[in-house]
């Protein structure tokens, strides 16, 4: 009875374990691409202090802030590449006097949500005490339903 019992619960298992299995499967297979990526750039020359960190957090907030203002022409399909260009002071605030689109491609609407994302992320954490420049500079290419491909020059 017990080896019965056993080869029922095995079965069982197997049987909940594919459907389980099928249900991820389709779950994952609907859920939507993002069809919008965005690159940053450090252009300053940063005399032997690491950035990475700081570069990775930036990114993570203009990115979040990007998201939050994304228009919806974007949303349903409008293609476009968009560069900005902008420094950031050592307190971490924006110089905004410097807040340049270097190249566009698409809609007007898809230069403000670009410019709107790097606005609303400031102010910037203080860049690191290491570094002595009065300010860095960076490159931030946003991509609507573009390849990654599409972001090289």
């Amino acid at each position: 009875m017990k080896l019965l019992l056993s080869f029922f619960l095995m079965v069982e298992c197997a049987i909940l374990a594919a459907a389980a299995f099928a249900d991820e499967k389709l779950a994952t297979a609907s859920l939507p691409r993002n069809p919008t990526s965005v690159g940053a750039e450090l252009l300053t020359p940063t005399n032997g202090v690491d950035f990475t960190a700081y570069v990775k957090e930036l990114f993570g907030k203009v990115r979040r802030n990007w998201f939050a203002v994304m228009p919806e022409s974007a949303q349903l399909g409008e293609k476009g590449k968009i560069i900005v260009r902008f420094q950031i002071l050592p307190d971490g605030k924006l110089q905004e006097s410097e807040l340049t689109i270097e190249s566009a491609s698409g809609k007007e609407e898809l230069r403000r949500a670009s410019i709107a994302a790097i606005e609303k992320s400031s102010p910037f954490r203080p860049l690191p005490k290491a570094f002595e420049g009065p300010f860095i500079e960076m490159r931030f290419t946003f991509l609507y339903n573009l390849p990654v491909s599409a972001a090289k020059p």
